[in-house]
C-alpha cells in the first residue's frame, strides 16, 4: 500500500492517480504512467524522480498541498532530431 505522502525518490508519480507501482519477478520496482496508454506524449516508465508533469492528478488521500511546477513535461521519445 502507498502512503499518502510523496516519495522523494519517485516524485509526483507516487501520489498521482495515473501512477502505478510495478514490481517484476526479480524485485525491481518501476512506476508506470497509465496516462501513456491513451496519450503518446507521456512516457510509459518515466525517469524518476518526476518533478513536473502537466498530467498530474492527485490520488485520493494525497496531500492537498502537493504543488505541480508550471514547467511542462517533455517526453524523451519526441522529436529526437533536435537533440
Amino acid at each position: 500500500m502507498i502512503s499518502s505522502g510523496r516519495d522523494p525518490r519517485v516524485g509526483l508519480c507516487s501520489v498521482c492517480l495515473h501512477g502505478r507501482r510495478v514490481e517484476n519477478g526479480r524485485g525491481s520496482v518501476f512506476w508506470l504512467c497509465e496516462r501513456s496508454m491513451s496519450d503518446s506524449g507521456y512516457q510509459k516508465y518515466p525517469s524518476l524522480p518526476v518533478r513536473a508533469c502537466p498530467g498530474f492528478g492527485p490520488r485520493d488521500g494525497a496531500a492537498a498541498s502537493t504543488k505541480v511546477p508550471a514547467e511542462p513535461f517533455r517526453s524523451r521519445n519526441r522529436d529526437k532530431s533536435t537533440a
